[in-house]
Protein backbone atom coordinates (compact mmCIF):
# COMPACT_ATOMS: atom_id res chain seq x y z
CA UNK A 1 0.00 0.00 0.00
CA UNK A 2 1.35 3.08 -1.43
CA UNK A 3 2.19 6.40 1.32
CA UNK A 4 -0.77 8.60 -0.62
CA UNK A 5 -3.34 5.58 -0.87
CA UNK A 6 -3.06 5.23 3.43
CA UNK A 7 -3.02 8.28 4.10
CA UNK A 8 -6.26 9.02 1.54
CA UNK A 9 -7.67 5.77 3.55
CA UNK A 10 -6.60 6.65 7.00
CA UNK A 11 -8.19 10.30 6.69
CA UNK A 12 -11.86 9.60 4.83
CA UNK A 13 -13.48 9.23 8.27
CA UNK A 14 -12.32 12.82 9.18
CA UNK A 15 -13.23 14.77 6.11
CA UNK A 16 -17.05 12.36 6.79
CA UNK A 17 -16.57 13.93 10.27
CA UNK A 18 -15.43 16.92 9.67
CA UNK A 19 -18.40 17.45 6.89
CA UNK A 20 -20.71 16.66 9.17
CA UNK A 21 -20.05 18.54 11.42
CA UNK A 22 -20.09 21.84 9.49
CA UNK A 23 -23.19 21.23 7.71
CA UNK A 24 -24.87 21.03 11.23
CA UNK A 25 -25.31 17.53 10.69
CA UNK A 26 -24.35 17.35 15.05
CA UNK A 27 -25.17 20.96 15.88
CA UNK A 28 -28.66 21.89 17.39
CA UNK A 29 -31.20 22.75 14.97
CA UNK A 30 -31.73 26.90 14.22
CA UNK A 31 -34.27 28.64 16.07
CA UNK A 32 -35.71 31.45 14.06
CA UNK A 33 -36.90 34.75 15.67
CA UNK A 34 -40.75 35.30 16.07
CA UNK A 35 -42.49 36.98 13.45
CA UNK A 36 -42.20 40.60 14.89
CA UNK A 37 -41.07 42.71 11.86
CA UNK A 38 -37.66 43.74 13.91
CA UNK A 39 -37.07 40.63 14.42
CA UNK A 40 -37.55 39.10 11.11
CA UNK A 41 -35.76 41.84 9.65
CA UNK A 42 -33.19 40.84 11.30
CA UNK A 43 -33.65 36.81 10.51
CA UNK A 44 -33.37 38.72 6.85
CA UNK A 45 -29.97 39.92 7.31
CA UNK A 46 -28.80 35.83 8.76
CA UNK A 47 -28.03 33.21 6.29
CA UNK A 48 -29.70 30.49 9.11
CA UNK A 49 -33.36 31.87 8.58
CA UNK A 50 -35.16 33.05 5.57
CA UNK A 51 -37.23 35.41 5.32
CA UNK A 52 -40.79 34.72 5.35
CA UNK A 53 -42.39 37.34 4.07
CA UNK A 54 -44.07 36.89 0.89
CA UNK A 55 -44.07 40.57 -1.18
CA UNK A 56 -46.80 42.10 -3.23
CA UNK A 57 -46.55 44.50 -5.32
CA UNK A 58 -48.93 47.59 -4.40
CA UNK A 59 -51.66 49.50 -6.84
CA UNK A 60 -50.12 51.09 -9.66
CA UNK A 61 -52.76 54.29 -10.06
CA UNK A 62 -52.47 57.43 -11.87
CA UNK A 63 -53.07 61.04 -9.96
CA UNK A 64 -56.98 60.30 -11.24
CA UNK A 65 -57.21 57.00 -9.60
CA UNK A 66 -55.76 57.68 -6.43
CA UNK A 67 -58.22 61.33 -5.66
CA UNK A 68 -60.75 58.80 -6.41
CA UNK A 69 -59.68 56.78 -4.15
CA UNK A 70 -59.04 59.10 -1.16
CA UNK A 71 -62.41 60.46 -1.89
CA UNK A 72 -64.47 57.67 -1.25
CA UNK A 73 -61.66 56.95 2.08
CA UNK A 74 -63.68 55.11 4.50
CA UNK A 75 -63.07 56.28 8.42
CA UNK A 76 -60.57 54.21 10.35
CA UNK A 77 -58.94 52.95 6.82
CA UNK A 78 -55.38 54.08 6.61
CA UNK A 79 -53.82 54.48 2.61
CA UNK A 80 -50.22 54.69 1.83
CA UNK A 81 -48.91 56.79 -1.50
CA UNK A 82 -45.67 56.17 -2.73
CA UNK A 83 -44.83 58.68 -5.03
CA UNK A 84 -41.20 57.55 -7.60
CA UNK A 85 -39.72 58.48 -11.07
CA UNK A 86 -38.81 55.13 -12.29
CA UNK A 87 -36.30 56.05 -14.06
CA UNK A 88 -34.37 56.71 -10.91
CA UNK A 89 -32.85 53.85 -9.65
CA UNK A 90 -33.11 54.88 -6.04
CA UNK A 91 -36.54 55.20 -6.43
CA UNK A 92 -36.89 51.49 -8.01
CA UNK A 93 -35.26 50.25 -4.55
CA UNK A 94 -37.48 52.42 -2.70
CA UNK A 95 -40.60 50.80 -4.72
CA UNK A 96 -39.07 47.40 -3.78
CA UNK A 97 -38.87 48.38 0.03
CA UNK A 98 -42.91 50.05 -0.86
CA UNK A 99 -43.82 46.83 -1.90
CA UNK A 100 -42.10 44.79 1.30
CA UNK A 101 -44.60 47.15 3.47
CA UNK A 102 -47.33 46.26 1.29
CA UNK A 103 -46.66 42.79 2.36
CA UNK A 104 -46.06 43.66 6.04
CA UNK A 105 -49.16 45.85 6.51
CA UNK A 106 -51.99 44.05 4.25
CA UNK A 107 -54.63 46.37 6.51
CA UNK A 108 -52.89 49.29 4.65
CA UNK A 109 -53.94 50.38 0.89
CA UNK A 110 -50.93 50.70 -0.70
CA UNK A 111 -50.85 53.14 -3.79
CA UNK A 112 -47.75 53.92 -6.14
CA UNK A 113 -47.60 57.03 -8.68
CA UNK A 114 -45.13 57.17 -11.05
CA UNK A 115 -44.27 60.73 -11.60
CA UNK A 116 -45.38 60.94 -15.55
CA UNK A 117 -49.04 59.67 -14.26
CA UNK A 118 -49.89 62.24 -12.69
CA UNK A 119 -50.69 66.01 -13.06
CA UNK A 120 -48.65 68.55 -10.65
CA UNK A 121 -51.54 69.32 -8.55
CA UNK A 122 -51.59 65.89 -7.46
CA UNK A 123 -48.37 66.34 -6.18
CA UNK A 124 -48.66 69.64 -5.06
CA UNK A 125 -51.70 68.33 -2.92
CA UNK A 126 -49.54 65.92 -1.15
CA UNK A 127 -47.30 67.97 -0.66
CA UNK A 128 -44.61 66.15 -2.95
CA UNK A 129 -41.44 68.07 -4.15
CA UNK A 130 -38.88 65.00 -4.64
CA UNK A 131 -39.25 61.49 -5.81
CA UNK A 132 -39.07 59.01 -4.01
CA UNK A 133 -42.20 60.45 -1.61
CA UNK A 134 -44.18 58.13 0.65
CA UNK A 135 -47.49 59.79 2.32
CA UNK A 136 -49.73 57.73 4.56
CA UNK A 137 -53.34 59.04 5.06
CA UNK A 138 -56.59 58.40 6.36
CA UNK A 139 -60.00 59.90 6.23
CA UNK A 140 -59.15 62.98 8.28
CA UNK A 141 -55.16 63.43 8.17
CA UNK A 142 -52.08 63.04 5.90
CA UNK A 143 -48.45 62.71 7.25
CA UNK A 144 -45.65 62.68 4.72
CA UNK A 145 -42.68 60.52 5.58
CA UNK A 146 -39.41 62.09 6.12
CA UNK A 147 -36.86 59.39 7.37
CA UNK A 148 -34.37 57.13 5.99
CA UNK A 149 -35.75 55.17 3.24
CA UNK A 150 -35.40 51.78 4.26
CA UNK A 151 -37.76 49.13 5.52
CA UNK A 152 -36.92 49.44 9.47
CA UNK A 153 -37.24 53.26 9.47
CA UNK A 154 -40.65 52.75 6.90
CA UNK A 155 -41.79 49.91 9.16
CA UNK A 156 -41.87 52.40 12.97
CA UNK A 157 -43.06 55.27 11.05
CA UNK A 158 -46.43 53.19 9.86
CA UNK A 159 -46.35 51.63 13.48
CA UNK A 160 -46.75 55.00 14.94
CA UNK A 161 -48.93 56.56 12.73
CA UNK A 162 -51.08 53.87 12.43
CA UNK A 163 -50.93 52.04 16.19
CA UNK A 164 -51.06 48.66 14.33
CA UNK A 165 -48.77 45.98 14.05
CA UNK A 166 -47.14 43.91 12.00
CA UNK A 167 -49.60 40.62 10.42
Amino acid sequence: MSASHFLVVFLLPFSFLALSLCSGFFAAPVTCPPSDVVEVVEAQRSRQCPLRIERSVSDEVNGGTLDREMIHAQDGTYYSAFFYASWRPFSQKCRSIFDTLGSIFPQIRHFAVEQYSAMPSVFSRYGIHGFPALVLTSRTASVRYHGLKDLDSSVYFYRELTGRNVQ
